[in-house]
């Protein structure tokens, strides 16, 4: 990988072109900082945050590799990264959205008992979900969100490439979105 070091974006894309990994590698390090800080000063500092839409642009780069015209993979990846923050803010605007509606359908004087059974419900069905995601996807997954690691981290303790980390959390939130809207919509609406 050293020697990949030495070579031009657009060498490194070219090679990207043909699924090496490697070269792959060698941008992501070549632009992860980069762009990971110009993102941190768009999401209020949110580290996470940052770190998860950086992450999203280099697995878009990767998904969309063959149809990158690359004369400017700088260009590319700063524009992915302020469309993947302007797709951030319309989600976050939709979901407060959500959120507004469902404080304004929940009752305004709770019932601890009736609150307590709804939290002990949602928890078991978040268990559930969690079952039905597979093992390993689920180790990930348990990695991402309760042990709060990055991809990097989760990638080196597995022993796989960011690509893995990211398409394994990718199908557990697909799962336990899928599960948990049920008891949403049973619930809330």
């Amino acid at each position: 990988m050293g020697i990949l070091q030495h070579k031009t974006d657009f060498e490194l894309m070219e090679l990207i072109k043909v699924s090496n990994k490697d070269a792959f590698n060698t941008l992501y390090d070549r632009f992860f900082k980069r762009l990971y800080y110009f993102t941190i000063k768009r999401t209020a500092n949110n580290l996470t945050e940052a770190e998860d839409i950086v992450h999203d642009v280099f697995l878009k780069l990767w998904e969309c590799r063959f149809k990158i015209e690359n004369e400017n993979i700088s260009s590319f990846l700063y524009q992915c990264t302020i469309n993947t923050l302007l797709n951030r803010v319309k989600k976050l605007k939709t979901r407060d959205a959500f959120y507004t509606k469902l404080a304004l359908s929940y009752p305004k004087e709770e019932n601890p008992i009736d609150h307590q059974i709804l939290e002990d419900e949602l928890k078991a069905k978040f268990d559930e979900a969690i079952n039905l995601i597979p093992p390993k996807t689920r180790e990930v997954f348990k990695l991402r969100y309760n042990a709060e690691m990055s991809y990097k981290e989760i990638a080196i303790t597995q022993g796989v490439s960011i690509e893995t980390v990211r398409g394994q959390i990718k199908k557990g939130l697909k799962t336990m979105r899928k599960h948990l809207r049920i008891f949403f919509m049973l619930y809330f609406f």
